[in-house]
């Protein structure tokens, strides 16, 4: 083997590690609440804004999320987010510690206009 292809071969691995290291700590996994509460960071919680608990502020909103496996206090961090109570789905992005959920990314399911359509037939 060639010195210019043996540097090459290294480089090579060398890249395809980064990038598989890059994409691990890239891509975090949705958990259940029940999940979420047992630790870690960077996961992705999808649930439900419970009735009544939202509290927002100009750069926080306290509220509290459920899914089939329980319900968490959720802090958020970030920019106001407008259709929050009205939203059927969130998923929160960030980590729990010290019984509470800690977000700075969210992302909000806007109400589809088509729900009140559903059952109600087509053409």
């Amino acid at each position: 083997m060639t010195k210019g292809a043996l540097i090459s071969t290294i480089l090579g691995i060398g890249a395809a590690a980064g990038l598989c290291t890059v994409f691990v700590k890239v891509s975090s996994p949705y958990v259940t609440v029940a999940d979420a509460q047992k630790g870690g960071s960077d996961v992705h919680v999808m649930g439900k804004v419970v009735d009544h608990t939202l509290q927002q502020g100009a750069r926080e909103a306290k509220f509290t999320i459920t899914d089939e496996s329980g319900q968490m206090p959720v802090i958020y961090t970030g920019p106001p987010l407008t259709s929050l109570a009205s939203a059927p789905k969130v998923v929160v992005i960030g980590s729990y510690e010290q019984g509470v959920f800690h977000s700075d990314k969210m992302l909000v399911k806007c109400p589809s206009k088509y729900e009140a359509q559903k059952g109600g037939g087509g053409a």
